[in-house]
């Protein structure tokens, strides 16, 4: 019976011998004395009180959004419901300044939110550091382990056998070596689920990161909205002097100049397709798209959007890009200068025909840097954006400063975003 149980004895020490030899050489780096054990176990105790304030904190900051919300949704249904009465001056006004006050209910959401995930940050970094203290306690108990099977490791089984009372004792001891060797696989188990939450908390870490840069930056581009808006309601206010009769004369006058230069668009466009039939050098946007002819690829106003400011004027056949005024303007792709129209300080533009019956136009430009009856490459600078209310191009009506663009697909307004990156 004895050489029997010293048989399996060996056996299972042997293979605890290989196993564990790998072991000592992950954890040996990160081993620290038993008195270490007090110090982790108080520092994980504390965080959980901070963890709690903070849970708490981020729960207030979700219902202030929702909140918010509500009070958005409000704003858009009156926004809506103005937008469909009769196009008078005083519903005009009411229009921007709903809309004005609905953008700044989205800066205070989006600060809100900013906040918000700051403190989920930091909730974040601090289960970061819980995880990392139980992952070290846990290395600890496996290193006091492994130096307890290596210890009895050391002692051969006749010094076991002599030391011991009876053979009772013996094999209760050998027990307790199994109970150890259990008690660490069931360690190691847990220390591959703390080390996969660990990686997973890491990666939200780096998540929660890039969603707070990106909500800075839609912070900054609502606040530039809220510029825009409050342009078209002080441009509104200069250009009628709260008169009925002139708001009705301006909407009459912007109506027939925005058909005018339709017309000459279409009209121009078809002439010239007649004319460049042979040409090689216009670029070919349905097979290779465009570029964006401004760095920013912030849109204020979208292709037909329902919530343009002036769209009881007319539709808005382009996206409106955010760009500072003088900012270059870039050919979106390689074509023949069609129009390149400056207006003093009305509405100018320049227009751009392409291949596959695509042309691009330009508007609200305060410098034009190219000549009619030319050919221009992609990326070359064709002007500068405008869009300040009583500059150079800017026209009568307008959001502010920004880039007016427009694509034309045989003559009709298309939506641009179709053929940007």
């Amino acid at each position: 019976m004895l050489q029997s149980s010293q048989y399996n004895y060996k056996h299972a020490s042997t293979k605890r011998s290989v196993a564990i030899f790998g072991l000592v050489a992950l954890f040996l780096g990160g081993m620290f004395a038993i008195d270490n054990y007090t110090s982790v176990f108080a520092q994980t105790t504390s965080f959980e009180g901070n963890l709690n304030e903070l849970e708490d904190e981020i729960e207030l900051k979700k219902q202030e959004i929702e909140n918010i919300d509500a009070r958005i949704n409000a704003y858009k249904a009156e926004i809506a419901t103005k937008q469909a009465e009769a196009a008078t001056l005083q519903a005009q006004i009411s229009i921007l300044e709903q809309q004005q006050a609905t953008t700044e209910l989205e800066i205070e959401k989006l600060s809100i939110r900013t906040n918000q995930i700051t403190l989920e940050i930091q909730a974040n970094e601090q289960d970061i550091v819980e995880l990392e203290a139980q992952q070290q306690v846990v290395k600890l108990q496996i290193s006091e382990f492994i130096r307890q099977i290596y210890q009895e490791d050391d002692r051969s089984y006749f010094e076991i056998v002599v030391m011991e009372d009876n053979l009772s004792d013996f094999f209760s001891h050998i027990d307790q070596l199994e109970s150890i060797e259990k008690n660490l696989q069931l360690d190691l188990d847990h220390l591959e689920i703390v080390e996969n939450k660990l990686h997973t908390e890491q990666k939200n870490l780096i998540s929660r990161k890039n969603n707070l840069t990106a909500i800075k930056r839609k912070l900054e581009e609502e606040q530039a909205r809220l510029e825009s808006q409050q342009f078209s309601k002080n441009v509104l206010l200069d250009e009628t002097r709260n008169s009925e009769r002139a708001y009705q004369n301006l909407v009459a006058q912007e109506r027939s100049l925005q058909n005018s230069i339709d017309s000459e668009i279409k009209n121009l466009e078809e002439e010239l397709r007649k004319k460049l039939a042979e040409s090689d050098q216009l670029g070919d946007v349905s097979k290779y798209g465009l570029i964006w002819p401004v760095p920013s690829r912030y849109i204020t106003a979208d292709f037909h959007d329902p919530a343009y400011p002036f769209r009881h004027v007319f539709e808005h056949p382009a996206i409106d890009i955010r760009a500072g005024q003088a900012t270059p303007v870039r050919a979106a792709a390689s074509g023949y200068v069609a129009r390149a129209k400056n207006a003093g300080f009305g509405y100018s533009y320049i227009m751009l025909v392409h291949a596959d019956g695509v042309s691009t136009v330009y508007g609200h430009v305060s410098q034009i840097n190219v000549q009619e009856d030319t050919y221009v490459l992609q990326g070359d600078i064709i002007g500068l954006s405008g869009g300040m209310p009583g500059t150079l191009g800017a026209g009568r009506l307008t959001t502010g400063p920004h880039l007016h663009f427009e694509v034309r697909k045989n003559g009709f307004p298309v939506d641009p975003k179709q053929y940007l990156p």
